[in-house]
């Protein structure tokens, strides 16, 4: 199995531009967790509980609070553009990423949800981006 500080390596210049605004203080704080498991775990996917993150904002488990978990999600997933950089081996002129997704969508009755985290973003922020929001 690959290192997390494996799939973080071997940028080349390039730059990073923000499609829209950057997240939320509380998306900003949900990244940060994100990244957090990832590290733990060692792997760019993994499994979150539900119940986890509405302690993290300190949420009563319900509809509202999926809908607010939904929408913080939303912001995550918001694309960053690349341009002009390499990543393991292999040369972007431009590309579109995003920081997460979801293997399946938020629901009510599911108690835990699989994240996927892009490598390409979180490198890309980490070198290019003067003031990250994510703390690597």
């Amino acid at each position: 199995m690959r290192s997390l500080s494996g799939f973080l390596g071997m940028m080349a210049e390039g730059s990073i531009s923000f499609v829209c605004a950057r997240p939320s203080k509380d998306a900003i704080r949900l990244a940060n967790a994100l990244y957090q498991t990832a590290l733990f775990s060692d792997s760019m996917s993994f499994t979150v509980s539900l119940k986890r993150l509405y302690a993290l904002f300190d949420l009563t488990a319900g509809a509202e609070a999926l809908r607010y978990l939904y929408e913080l999600f939303e912001e995550l997933r918001e694309p960053v553009k690349l341009q002009d950089f390499s990543f393991e081996g292999e040369h972007y002129a431009w590309l579109s990423v995003c920081l997460c997704t979801l293997e399946a969508p938020l629901a009510l009755e599911s108690q835990c949800v699989v994240v996927h985290l892009d490598a390409r973003y979180l490198e890309a922020l980490r070198r290019f981006d003067k003031a990250p929001y994510i703390i690597f």
